[in-house]
C-alpha cells in the first residue's frame, strides 16, 4: 500500500479542478485509505461531495435519517448544549428512548469489493471496518459550483451539469460497480505513478470519467428522466437541414423529405422551423436557391438559364422573378452592380 499512497500524494499536489466560466468542479483531494480493523469514523457530514470506491474488504456503512436532527429530544439536547455534536446528540437520543436502536435512526449498508456510493453535501454518515478484512477504499471529495449556462454554451458542460444534477440527488445509496469506477481509479493511479507527458490532462479526463460513472449508478430510468441536451440536437438537425438543402438545391426539396431526413413528423418539422428559423419550410429552401443563384451571377458567366437549372428553379421566368422581388432588380441588372468574376491573366 505504501506505493499507491505515494501515488495519491502526487495527486494531492496537482491542480485537478473543473473550472470554467459556465461550470465549476473543485477537486479537495483524491487518496486512497486503508481503515484499522473495525475502525470507526464517526457521524459526521461534509460541506460537499465524497465520493467511494471500495476496492477491498467489508465494512459497515451507517446514513442518518435526517428527521432525526429535528426530533423531539433531540431540540431539547441543542437546547442544554449549543456545541453538542452530532455523535453527542446520538449517544443522548439512544440513552433517553433505550427501544430504539441505531439501526432505526440509520440507513444500514454492508458494503464490499466492487461497491461505489456518494456522500451529498450535509449527509450525516459513518463507517465501520470489518475485523477481520478491513476496508480499502479509493475516494475524492468535491465542491460543485453550477454557474448561468449560456445559450451558446458547449454541450459537454452541458451534459456535465446533468450529470452533477443527478449526483445531487444521491441518498447514500450503496451500488454495485457496474460502470468500471473501480478501473478508472486504477488508471489514474498508474498515470500518477509513470508521470508521462500529459498526465495531468489525462487524470482530469478520468476524474470527469469516475463522475459520470457514479451518476450513471445512480440513475433511475423511471424517475429520474434524462435528455440529451437540447442544444446539441438542435444544432445538429440544423447542420443536417443545411447541408441536405446545399448538396439538392437543383431539386424542387419538399418539406416530407426534410422530415424524413432529421426523422420527425412533418408537423414537428413545421413546429421545429417556426421556432429555431422564424420562417416556413419553404421560405428557407427558397432563401438557399437565392443565396446560390445570386453568387453564381456575381461570380460567373453562365447564362441564367443554367442558373435556373442549377437552383432548382422550373425556368429561368421564374428565378427572374425571385431576384426581382429579393433584391429590386432583375439578374441582368444584379449582375451588372455586382459582378466580381476575375480578370484572366496570361504569362
Amino acid at each position: 500500500m505504501a506505493h499507491n499512497y505515494e501515488r495519491t500524494r502526487i495527486l494531492d499536489e496537482l491542480n485537478l479542478d473543473y473550472d470554467d466560466e459556465n461550470l465549476c468542479i473543485l477537486l479537495d483531494y483524491l487518496h486512497i485509505y486503508r481503515f484499522d480493523s473495525e475502525e470507526k469514523f464517526r457521524l459526521h457530514a461534509h460541506p460537499n461531495f465524497e465520493f467511494h470506491y471500495i476496492a477491498s474488504g467489508k465494512g459497515t456503512i451507517g446514513i442518518l435519517d435526517p428527521k432525526f436532527l429535528n426530533s423531539e429530544h433531540v431540540l431539547e439536547m441543542k437546547g442544554l448544549s449549543n456545541s453538542a455534536n452530532v455523535d453527542s446528540l446520538l449517544e443522548y437520543y439512544l440513552k433517553k428512548n433505550k427501544e430504539k436502536e441505531l439501526e432505526d435512526l440509520c440507513t444500514i449498508y454492508h458494503v464490499e469489493k466492487g461497491d461505489v456510493f456518494v456522500n451529498p453535501a450535509g449527509q450525516f454518515h459513518f463507517q465501520i471496518a470489518d475485523k477481520d478484512d478491513p476496508i480499502v477504499e479509493y475516494s475524492f471529495r468535491c465542491t460543485y459550483e453550477p454557474k448561468k449556462l449560456d445559450a451558446d454554451i458547449h454541450t459537454i458542460n452541458q451534459d456535465l451539469k446533468k450529470v452533477m444534477e443527478l449526483i445531487t440527488q444521491s441518498t447514500g445509496k450503496v451500488y454495485k460497480d457496474h460502470h468500471n469506477v473501480g478501473k478508472l481509479f486504477e488508471s489514474i493511479l498508474e498515470e500518477a505513478s509513470f508521470r508521462m507527458p500529459g498526465y495531468i490532462v489525462n487524470v482530469k479526463g478520468l476524474l470527469q470519467q469516475i463522475i459520470v460513472a457514479f451518476s450513471r449508478h445512480m440513475w433511475d430510468k423511471k424517475s429520474m428522466e434524462y435528455n440529451f441536451p437540447e442544444m446539441e440536437l438542435t444544432n445538429k438537425r440544423n447542420k443536417i437541414i443545411d447541408t441536405y438543402i446545399v448538396d439538392n438545391l437543383e431539386k424542387n426539396i419538399t418539406s416530407q423529405e426534410l422530415a424524413e431526413v432529421v426523422f420527425m413528423s412533418q408537423r414537428s418539422l413545421f413546429r421545429f422551423f417556426k421556432k429555431e428559423k422564424g420562417v416556413s419550410v419553404h421560405q428557407y429552401i427558397l432563401q438557399f436557391k437565392v443565396n446560390r443563384a445570386l453568387k453564381l451571377l456575381e461570380h460567373s458567366q453562365i447564362s441564367l438559364a443554367e442558373i435556373a437549372d442549377l437552383t432548382g428553379f422550373s425556368s429561368q421566368f421564374h428565378l427572374s422573378r425571385v431576384i426581382k422581388k429579393h433584391t429590386g432588380q432583375s439578374p441582368s441588372e444584379y449582375r451588372t452592380l455586382n459582378h466580381q468574376l476575375e480578370p484572366s491573366t496570361t504569362e
